[in-house]
């Protein structure tokens, strides 16, 4: 009797988790300095924060597809090879030309070509959604942020300028500035590249894109969650500065109004996450009632021609024989 050994299953896990490991390992010391640069820009720019979670959201994405994974059998599988290779010029071709987002963006691929080597196609289909999902923890390329940057810097001033006037302010926007005259004078309030609302647009996309993927809904309720994403995003931020400009008006001179002068872009962010949450859940809630799921249908019984249901009327006589028809009563 003879053991098959190049076969292997979820048995001897332990043996492919090493082989996982060392991969892993050979991963970080492969992209320690592309690991380390975004490290540092996570820790520095506050719109790339969330990139610190990124990772762990992979893994949760994993973990709530574990299922998938009976029918995975751990085997080396070179199809992985070419995806590694692509992974690895795009890594040289972001060193030699000094572009930082191609070289954090071929980590993606590198990945998937490990997943491939150690499982397969069915290994790739259970983790593709983590694999993705680091998509979120690398930072915009200049021109991109410089592109986003602007416009939304601008359409947040001029937005709440026009809610501002909306509710009776006397404000006016000028560049992106909004000026508010009252009683003690004008009061500047400078919307900021701080304020444009590209770091909370980022952080609850990357947090939408999780919930989409782990919610068991319709794939329409998932579409409309990611769709979403932006406009609750740029309305919650439209909201803090809205609120801060406010509190600038009602309570000038006061410790309060410097607080908020100073710190708003601090903690009033840390209050934007949550309440975006809120009205997502407020969004899955109003989903299910309006759209009904399929399988929650009750069928609806057909209306014969005289407006009975047919399951009211009786059941149709069977055609009777030469002896039954005798006996069959007349009309």
């Amino acid at each position: 009797m003879t053991t098959n050994t190049t076969t292997p299953n979820r048995s001897n896990l332990l043996y492919w988790s090493g082989v996982g490991l060392a991969l892993g390992l050979s991963l970080l010391w492969s992209y320690w300095p592309t690991l380390r640069d975004m490290t540092e820009r996570w820790s520095s720019d506050s719109r790339y924060s969330h990139g610190f979670f990124v990772p762990l959201f992979a893994l949760a994405l994993l973990w709530f597809r574990q299922d998938l994974l009976d029918k995975v059998t751990f085997q080396l599988d070179w199809r992985g090879i070419p995806l590694i290779v692509l992974g690895a010029l795009l890594h040289l071709a972001g060193g030699r030309f000094y572009f930082d987002w191609l070289d954090a963006m071929s980590l993606l691929p590198v990945v998937a070509g490990y997943v491939v080597l150690l499982g397969g196609w069915p290994a790739l289909r259970w983790a593709w959604p983590g694999v993705v999902f680091l998509l979120f923890m690398v930072p915009l390329p200049f021109r991109a942020e410089a592109w986003l940057a602007d416009p939304l810097q601008r359409g947040a001033t001029i937005a709440c300028t026009y809610i501002l006037q909306t509710l009776g302010y006397a404000a006016l926007s000028a560049g992106n500035t909004i000026r508010i005259d009252t009683s003690a004078g004008e009061i500047p309030i400078g919307v900021e590249e701080a304020c444009n609302g590209l770091s909370m647009m980022l952080t609850f996309f990357a947090l939408s894109t999780a919930v989409a993927i782990i919610i068991q809904r319709p794939l329409l309720d998932k579409i409309v969650v990611l769709v979403s994403a932006l406009p609750i995003a740029l309305l919650v931020n439209l909201g803090r500065i809205l609120v801060t400009a406010m509190i600038m008006v009602h309570f000038e001179g006061t410790d309060l109004s410097k607080w908020m002068n100073e710190k708003s872009h601090d903690y009033a962010g840390y209050a934007m996450m949550p309440i975006a949450l809120l009205l997502l859940l407020f969004e899955l809630k109003l989903l299910s009632w309006l759209l009904i799921e399929e399988e929650n249908r009750r069928p609806v019984s057909p209306i014969s021609l005289a407006g009975m249901p047919s399951a009211t009327r009786r059941p149709a006589a069977k055609a009777a024989g030469p002896k039954e028809a005798k006996k069959a009563p007349a009309l």
